[in-house]
């Protein structure tokens, strides 16, 4: 059986516990993904996030895990990722989507990745297509 490196990412993502169709999609769009960044379109960044919001600890549900989450944060940092784009290599880079307020590496595989990617290669797309006299038809 050959593995294609969307097979490779699909396994892996129902390995850590996707869903088969959401796994699909994700290991797709990071396939996409994977060629526009060689291709200098499309970046992805973890950016410290210096205004994070850990209000949600305050709900009553969390009171048993609340300070071991604050001392995770002070300890490991909170964190935003973005998928950045430019519509040539070498452009200027704008923001396709991001999300914030993760706690260390939590964004890993917490299903925002492939969400991020896919709307960031839509805007990619959609810049395209209005630069493009016939796309716009």
């Amino acid at each position: 059986m050959v593995k294609t490196p969307v097979k490779t990412e699909y396994y892996r993502l129902r390995a850590a516990g996707y869903h088969a169709g959401h796994a699909l999609s994700a290991a797709r769009t990071n396939a996409r993904w994977q060629a526009l960044e060689s291709a200098g379109l499309v970046e992805w960044r973890v950016i410290p996030d210096e205004m994070a919001d850990l209000s949600w600890l305050d709900q009553p549900e969390f009171s048993r895990q609340r300070q071991s989450e604050i001392d995770r944060a002070n300890r490991l940092g909170c964190w935003g990722i973005a998928g950045h784009y430019r519509t040539e290599p070498g452009g200027k880079w704008l923001v396709g989507d991001s999300v914030w307020g993760f706690i260390g590496d939590d964004w890993q595989n917490s299903g925002y990745d492939p969400d991020i990617k896919a709307e960031t290669i839509s805007r990619l797309v959609d810049d395209l297509r209005a630069r493009c006299p016939r796309c716009r038809h």
